[in-house]
């Protein structure tokens, strides 16, 4: 079986399909494209651009191919406190192989994710060998491409956020789905910026 390669988690740009999101539909575009959003001058200059670059004959029309539409995932599409979905995710999966092999406890970063000490990797950084993301690869290195997507789905899908009770997959901003899905609908190629791995963006 093919075995997933992974190496320092690194800034992904990645294609995809809202529907998938959080697994919330979001209606199709309609007489009110953004209808979570409050009334007001930041809904209006969005319309106002979308309607400007792709109205044929307009002094500022972009042609489909060129349109593009790029954002941050964590904070702008998905929640991110108290902790990133892959934290949140990958965390107890280190104090579980901790606790099933105790020499682990000897690698500093495992040590301090076990202790809590987050203040740690403030010096130890999020990419160095001992640094934060290297950690968060104990849990994944050997399982293959399905296991781990099984893994990250069923967390998204069935482990609920501490403060709001419901799967992380449902802790996603809808007015920002809205403006994706009415960009989409305007021919924009929409892209998602995260330090995430794939499978919690897909």
């Amino acid at each position: 079986m093919k075995k997933l390669k992974i190496t320092r988690c690194h800034v992904l740009l990645v294609l995809i399909a809202v529907s998938l999101i959080g697994g919330l539909a979001v209606p199709a575009l309609a007489a009110d494209p953004l209808p979570s959003w409050r009334e007001g001058p930041n809904k209006q200059l969005i319309i106002a651009f979308v309607e400007k670059v792709t109205a044929p004959g307009s002094p500022d029309f972009v042609a489909p191919e060129d349109r593009v539409a790029t954002f941050d995932m964590d904070g702008t599409v998905l929640l991110e406190k108290p902790a990133y979905s892959l934290f949140a995710f990958a965390i107890p999966l280190i104090k579980a192989a901790a606790a099933d092999k105790p020499a682990l406890l000897e690698r500093p970063h495992v040590k301090a994710i076990v202790d809590g000490d987050m203040k740690y990797f403030a010096k130890a950084g999020k990419f160095g060998p001992e640094g934060l993301y290297a950690t968060l690869l104990e849990t994944h290195t050997g399982k293959t491409e399905a296991q781990y997507a099984a893994d990250a789905r069923g967390f998204l899908f069935e482990q609920k956020h501490p403060r709001f009770q419901v799967p992380y997959a449902e802790t996603v901003y809808r007015p920002m789905l809205e403006m994706i899905r009415y960009l989409k609908d305007s021919g924009f190629r929409v892209y998602i910026c995260s330090g995430s791995d794939i499978s919690f963006i897909r």
